[in-house]
């Protein structure tokens, strides 16, 4: 038999620890003859059993627990749950919002499961507005671990092909992950600082930036090179090498030997 959301929310709050009747009841905000139904269904449906137990003052009170196949159902849920979580954040990162929004529009109620099953949480905002709380799996965080020894190999790589001078592999290594360095700098394994010490901040996204203001220098912007500093007799910017440029500001600026 299929299950609807709100079967799906009994179980689950049985499978919080809310066993009696009136902790089901207000745990999942169900009015009574809403839950006896529900727990008919559950109960021929073989997910959940009951037994007798005493309340605090002697009374008699129903205790309800899951059947080894209701635990299995709502595994199962939970999977799927955790699956459509995946396939909305990939949505949401690739900026796809149509995509995204046609799934909440086929599935009306799933986040809200989400929510409840703490697949995803909400927080409270400064003014009482909920918000969405994204935390790491412990999957997610072993991947962010090993992109991150990939990022810090790679960069023992550039720098020693900076130490050698072999810029022409370096260029290539950028040509191949063009936003690598990006990432290096965004996880910090290197930051700015450390790319304009080392004059390496051409590296970000491949562009080609001037030596001494890193600005960027793009297709018909005028550039100088070494040949024409000497040419002028300025004198020549502390480091700066025959596959460096500057732009015309720091050109002009230049002072003569």
């Amino acid at each position: 038999m299929e299950l609807d959301t709100k079967d799906l929310k009994v179980l689950g709050a049985v499978k919080k620890g809310l066993t009696t009747f009136g902790g089901i009841k207000n745990g999942v905000n169900l009015k009574k003859d809403e839950l006896v139904k529900i727990l008919d269904i559950l109960d021929e449906s073989d997910l959940i059993k009951s037994t007798t137990g005493t309340g605090l003052l002697g009374q008699k009170k129903l205790i309800i627990h899951l059947t080894d196949k209701g635990d299995q159902k709502i595994e199962s849920y939970l999977e799927i749950l955790r699956k459509k979580w995946r396939e909305m954040l990939d949505l949401a990162i690739a900026g796809e919002r149509d995509q995204l929004d046609q799934m909440i529009k086929d599935n009306p109620y799933m986040v809200n499961m989400m929510v409840f099953y703490k697949v995803t949480t909400t927080g409270t905002g400064l003014l009482g507005q909920k918000k969405l709380i994204i935390h790491l799996t412990d999957k997610g965080d072993q991947r962010i671990e090993s992109y991150l020894e990939i990022l810090r190999k790679k960069w023992r790589e550039m720098l020693d092909l900076a130490i050698a001078g072999e810029r022409d592999q370096l260029d290539q290594m950028i040509k191949d992950n063009p936003y690598m360095v990006n990432m290096m700098v965004f996880y910090k394994v290197t930051d700015l600082p450390t790319l304009s010490r080392l004059n390496l901040r051409f590296l970000l996204e491949g562009k080609h930036l001037c030596y001494k203001c890193k600005k960027e220098l793009k297709g018909y912007m005028q550039k100088f090179s070494v040949s024409d500093v000497r040419k002028f007799r300025f004198k020549l910017p502390r480091g700066m090498t025959t596959r460096d440029d500057l732009c015309a500001d720091c050109f002009n600026n230049l002072t003569k030997h």
